[in-house]
């Protein structure tokens, strides 16, 4: 600031004056004094008015360029944050718009001189808000290339970890990524991954690969000699190309293999002696044994590759091999079996369903030796029903057929039904006394017709345990025949015992299988101390000692009528049973209801059944 003189106030002009005696003649110079140092002081004044206008002026001019400064940082700043220039070219072009309108204010509220002055003064600020908004619009352009950069290699790395590292695709999109990356570092560009970054990757996928490969190979090799080779590769890259406990897993993987392959080929080689019957039907034992020798000896019936496949194996998986193929020929051989069994037993149901058919024709005359000869039987079995039909219709022819049995016979036949030693009408078999054994349409004494319904009855009631449920039934009957036959000493005096015995076991047949069918065990309709036992009236069948003398006695008097007749003592017939207990329909009155019937089980087990059978046997 400049410096004002003062004047030294009460004390006199600081001006120095002359001093000395007067003279006698006046000196001008001393008059002059005075007025100059008036005039001096008038020019002093003026000069200290304009350094203070000065002043002032130079201090508003500086409190006015900081004002303007400071709007103008304030305008250029808000709009830099809200802008998104990405281009030197876009960020210059806006700031000189932003600086060009703010100038243009200057003419208006200022004189020429201020307005200068603010331009002048504020040049060196645009200046630098203008380089500040171009850089930053190239830091916001590089930022974003980085991203578009850092895409196109998150893309190509994606790409690379579907490809394997030795396919040719693979080295072309690594080297486009590497590139990327060195561009971008030279560029200035700033991305988020880094040269070390991206060894890293390719040398764990690279790895990766190595492993990958030695998996498929192991995973589709076929062949020990194939893995032996590749155990060798994964030992010459174990801690080389990946690490050492990469290739313990890849070593465990291919001794895994190992016994697979082995296995398979064990089964490939025991599979020698499979067959499919379907084909081949005509396989039989003899041909399944040669087969079996061809891979005990190791041919294999001339099998090249085969025998190869047999020279890589150990002993002790040589004999796995003929272990397995001899149970493949078991199988085979059970097989063939069940399937004749099958076949056999379709022939067999074929014959005994033409049969069955034609029965009825054959019981009443009306079947003819011509058309016997003509029915489709198959077999001995077929033929051996032929002749039964034959049989069946001459006895018929002849009057020769018989009707009924002898109670200890038909138990007999009974008891072997129903435990299963008959299964057919054809069946031979013995009965006590019998030295030639028959089957049930062989018998002359028998009524077929029974014993044909009982075996039909038999066959149909099945399950899985049908032979264990049967044997249960059969010690019943064994445990209870005592109870219907009476004390053993008084046993021999009872002509009706054995009828008694036999329609014993024909009701408790029916409550068996009824049981059965209601869904109850074996067990718990035979227990005597369970809520389903079949003989809950022992007492009714139950006979003493008093009644098998007094059944007898009254056989021996009627043994001894001698006038009694055949008609006399004959059984009710079917019509007359019928007839006496209600049945309307006598089409729907079987043989076995007749049998089973009260009239006739009263003659039955009656002193007439012998006499009967006496007569009828003297006729």
């Amino acid at each position: 600031m400049a410096k004002i003189p003062i004047y030294n106030q009460g004390r006199g002009t600081t001006q120095q004056l002359a001093t000395g005696s007067l003279s006698p003649a006046a000196n001008t110079g001393a008059f002059a004094a005075p007025g100059q140092a008036l005039a001096s002081f008038a020019d002093s004044a003026q000069q200290i008015a304009f350094n203070f206008g000065m002043a002032e002026r130079d201090r508003e001019d500086k409190a006015i360029i900081a004002e303007e400064e400071s709007k103008f940082l304030d305008l250029a700043g808000s709009n830099e944050l809200q802008t998104k220039d990405t281009t030197v070219g876009d960020a210059s072009e806006r700031i000189d718009k932003i600086i060009n309108k703010f100038k243009g204010r200057f003419d208006k509220d200022y004189d020429s001189r201020r307005s200068n002055l603010l331009k002048q003064k504020l040049s060196s600020t645009f200046d630098s808000f203008k380089l500040k908004a171009k850089q930053n619009a190239f830091n916001r352009g590089n930022i974003i290339a980085g991203t578009k950069i850092d895409s196109n290699i998150d893309k190509g790395l994606s790409d690379l970890r579907s490809i394997n590292s030795k396919d040719p695709e693979y080295e072309i999109k690594r080297k486009k990524i590497i590139d990327t990356i060195n561009e971008a570092k030279v560029s200035g560009i700033p991305i988020s991954y880094t040269s070390s970054q991206i060894r890293t990757f390719l040398k764990n996928k690279t790895s990766e690969d190595a492993v990958s490969n030695i998996q498929n190979k192991i995973t589709n090799s076929t062949s020990i000699t194939d893995l032996n080779l590749i155990q060798k590769e994964i030992t010459s890259k174990s801690g080389k190309e990946f690490s050492t406990s990469k290739g313990n897993v890849l070593s465990s993987l291919l001794t895994q293999q190992k016994t697979i392959i082995t296995n398979n080929n064990i089964s490939a080689l025991a599979n020698h002696v499979d067959f499919d019957l379907d084909r081949e039907p005509n396989t039989n034992s003899s041909i399944i044994n040669d087969k079996f020798s061809e891979v005990k000896d190791g041919t294999f019936g001339g099998d090249e590759d085969k025998q190869k496949v047999w020279k890589t194996l150990s002993e002790s998986e040589k004999r796995k091999v003929i272990a397995l193929a001899e149970q493949q020929a078991t199988q085979v051989e059970s097989e063939i079996r069940f399937r004749q069994f099958e076949k056999n037993n379709q022939i067999r149901e074929n014959n005994e369903t033409i049969f069955n058919d034609n029965l009825p024709a054959a019981l009443d005359g009306t079947l003819t030796f011509d058309k016997i000869k003509k029915l489709e039987f198959q077999g001995s079995g077929g033929a051996t029903l032929r002749n039964n039909l034959q049989t069946i219709l001459m006895k018929n022819v002849d009057g020769n057929f018989a009707d009924e049995t002898a109670p200890v016979v038909y138990r007999q036949i009974f008891e072997k039904i129903v435990s299963r030693e008959v299964r057919s009408i054809n069946d031979k078999f013995l009965i006590e006394g019998e030295r030639q054994a028959k089957s049930i349409l062989e018998r002359d004494d028998i009524d077929n017709t029974t014993f044909r319904t009982l075996v039909s009855d038999i066959n149909s009631f099945q399950k899985p345990d049908t032979a264990a449920d049967l044997k249960l039934f059969g010690q019943f009957l064994d445990g209870n025949k005592d109870l219907i036959l009476g004390s053993k000493i008084y046993r021999q005096f009872d002509n009706g015992g054995e009828a008694r015995f036999f329609d014993f076991s024909i009701q408790m047949r029916k409550r068996f299988e009824r049981g059965l069918a209601e869904g109850k065990s074996a067990i718990s309709l035979l227990d005597r101390r369970s809520n389903d036992y079949i003989l809950k009236d022992e007492n009714f069948y139950r006979i003493t000692s008093k009644e098998i003398l007094k059944n007898y006695q009254n056989s021996l008097r009627i043994d001894n009528q001698n006038d009694l007749t055949l008609d006399q003592v004959r059984p009710p017939t079917r019509e007359e049973v019928a007839r006496l207990i209600g049945v309307t329909n006598i089409d729907l009155f079987t043989q076995q209801d007749y049998l089973n019937s009260g009239p006739y089980q009263l003659w039955f087990t009656s002193g007439k059944y012998p006499v009967w059978l006496k007569l009828r046997t003297q006729r």
